[in-house]
C-alpha cells in the first residue's frame, strides 16, 4: 500500500512538473525572439494534446509568423520620373465584361487588370461594415495609351496586410497622378450568390505589380509568395483539445479574414459534431449578447456553419 502512495505521488508530480514545462512553452510561444519561440512551438507540437488554455497563445504565434512572413515579402514602388506615355500590357489582363456576364465562374478564381488604382469611401453588401480593417480602391483598366476604359471595379484592401500597396496608391494619388499597376484579384468565394449578379465588380486584392523605373516592365508580384503553415502550426492546431472549440470559435468568429483565424476555423470543421455543437452553441451566445448589429447578423451563419462541418458560403 505504502509502495503504490509513493508510485502515485511521484506520479502527480511528474504530472505537474509536465504541466509547468507546457505553461512554460506556451508563454515562450509569445517571445520576440524567433528562435525562442520556434524551439517552444517544437516542443508543443511533441505533447500529445494541450490544455484548454492554449489557444490564445497557439493563435498569437501564428499571426506573429505570419507578420513576419508579411514583412519580408512586400517592397515600396520603384519611384518614376516623368509621365507615362504607354503602359506595357502583358496579355494575360481580364476582360472586366467576361466577369460581368458570369461572375460565378470567377469565385475564388485569379482575374487580372491592368489599371489605375484611386482611394475611395464604397463600401456595399458584404462590405458595408469592414471600413475599419479594409481599404476601398476604385479601380479602372486602362489601354497602353494610359488611356482609363468606361468600366471600372471596387477591390477591398487589408489595410494590415497591403499597407504599402495602400501608402503607394495615396502618395500617387495626392500628386494628382493616380498609380498604375497590375492588380491579381478574386471574388471571395464566400460572397453571397442572391446578391452577386449586382456585385459582380466587388473585388479582393490578392497580390500587385509596380511598374518599374524604366517604363517598361513590372517588378515581380507582391507578395512573392503568400506565407504558408508550417508542420509546427498544423501539428499545433491539431493539439489543440476538443473541449477548446467553444474558445477557438470565438477567436475566429470576429474575423475569418485573418490567416490564423482561417486555420483556427478549418481545425474546428475537423473536429467531431459533438465539438462543433458546443462552439456553434457558444457563438450563438455571444450574438445574442452582442450590441454589435453586424456581429448579431454573422454570428448564426457562423453556428450554423460549424454544426454541418462546411465552410461558409
Amino acid at each position: 500500500m505504502r509502495r503504490a502512495t509513493i508510485f502515485l505521488y511521484a506520479l502527480l508530480i511528474t504530472s505537474a512538473a509536465a504541466a509547468g514545462d507546457v505553461g512554460s512553452l506556451l508563454k515562450d510561444l509569445a517571445s520576440e525572439d524567433v528562435e525562442v519561440r520556434t524551439a517552444a512551438a517544437k516542443e508543443l507540437s511533441q505533447e500529445k494534446e494541450l490544455p484548454e488554455d492554449a489557444v490564445r497563445p497557439v493563435v498569437g504565434y501564428i499571426r506573429a509568423c505570419l507578420d513576419a512572413a508579411e514583412q519580408t515579402t512586400r517592397e515600396p514602388a520603384p519611384k518614376i520620373e516623368g509621365p507615362i506615355e504607354r503602359v506595357p500590357l502583358v496579355g494575360d489582363e481580364t476582360p472586366l465584361v467576361r466577369v460581368k456576364s458570369s461572375p460565378q465562374d470567377y469565385l475564388g478564381k485569379d482575374i487580372i487588370i491592368t489599371c489605375t488604382a484611386k482611394v475611395s469611401d464604397y463600401y456595399n453588401f458584404e462590405y458595408s461594415d469592414l471600413g475599419t480593417a479594409l481599404s476601398s480602391l476604385r479601380c479602372n483598366p486602362v489601354d497602353e495609351q494610359r488611356k482609363e476604359k468606361d468600366e471600372y471595379c471596387h477591390v477591398y484592401v487589408d489595410r494590415k496586410t497591403f499597407r504599402i500597396f495602400i501608402d503607394a496608391v495615396a502618395a500617387c494619388e495626392e500628386r494628382d497622378s493616380p498609380i498604375v499597376c497590375r492588380l491579381k484579384l478574386t471574388i471571395n468565394p464566400r460572397r453571397r450568390l442572391d446578391v452577386l449578379a449586382d456585385s459582380w465588380n466587388m473585388f479582393e486584392l490578392r497580390e500587385w505589380q509596380f511598374m518599374n523605373s524604366d517604363k517598361k516592365t513590372w517588378t515581380d508580384w507582391q507578395p512573392r509568395k503568400a506565407p504558408k503553415l508550417n508542420g509546427h502550426f498544423k501539428q499545433l492546431l491539431a493539439r489543440l483539445p476538443e473541449s477548446a472549440a467553444p474558445a477557438m470559435a470565438e477567436f475566429c468568429v470576429t474575423d475569418t479574414s485573418d490567416g490564423a483565424s482561417l486555420a483556427l476555423y478549418s481545425r474546428l470543421l475537423e473536429m467531431p459534431k459533438p465539438a462543433r455543437k458546443s462552439a456553434a452553441d457558444h457563438v450563438r451566445k455571444l450574438g445574442y449578447k452582442s450590441k454589435d448589429a453586424a456581429f448579431k447578423k454573422k454570428a448564426p451563419a457562423f453556428a450554423k456553419s460549424l454544426e454541418s462541418g462546411k465552410p461558409l458560403q
